[in-house]
């Protein structure tokens, strides 16, 4: 395999790495959103504009 062949892998593999962050944020907002709605009688518009806040980042 030459650098090239090396270099695409390393970065489909970092790419990949990015969408599984993604998809799970966008998983984790649809759970807030889930108990946003069960346990308050507001409206879904309120709880959808709650979970769109962008959380601070999480410390180890």
């Amino acid at each position: 395999m030459g650098a090239f062949e090396y270099l695409s892998v390393l970065m489909s593999n970092i790419l990949a790495l990015g969408m599984t962050r993604v998809l799970a944020g966008v998983g984790e907002m649809l759970q807030d959103f889930r108990f946003l709605c069960k346990r308050d009688s507001r409206s879904q518009v309120d709880a959808l504009l709650v979970t769109t806040i962008p959380h601070p980042p999480r410390l180890p």
